[in-house]
């Protein structure tokens, strides 16, 4: 599997390096994988993928929801930031990275499979 780091828009600042990584799962898929996020619950928020053309529409401005077991992820697309919502019965927690960063992954990721993933302009 391939992936990218995507950087978070906050300016915290620790000595470990923080940044969403979009990876390439199977010839159509891109997970989403939180670990390394700043915060102590980074590792909290599940690791999910999403279809090309689901990560498509949502670079095009369409919030997306995922319905979990235990929670749900929101997407939403605002301004320059990616707002990524994680609720559960237990927290909240909300993740910002730069929008420009997932649509850059996406067409790094796509041209590694160019016959099965649309790139994003």
């Amino acid at each position: 599997m391939n992936h990218v780091r995507v950087h978070p828009t906050s300016s915290v600042t620790t000595h470990k390096e923080h940044f969403l990584t979009v990876g390439q799962v199977g010839d159509e898929r891109v997970s989403f994988d939180f670990r390394r996020m700043p915060g102590d619950c980074g590792h909290c928020v599940p690791t999910f993928a999403l279809s090309a053309s689901a990560l498509a529409e949502m670079l095009a401005g369409s919030n997306l929801t995922i319905d979990l077991a235990d929670g749900s992820i929101e997407l939403n697309p605002v301004g320059d930031e990616l707002e990524i919502f994680y609720r559960s019965e237990e927290i909240i927690l909300v993740h910002r990275v730069w929008l420009a960063e997932v649509a850059v992954a996406f067409n790094m990721l796509a041209a590694l499979t160019p016959l099965r993933m649309a790139h994003y302009s």
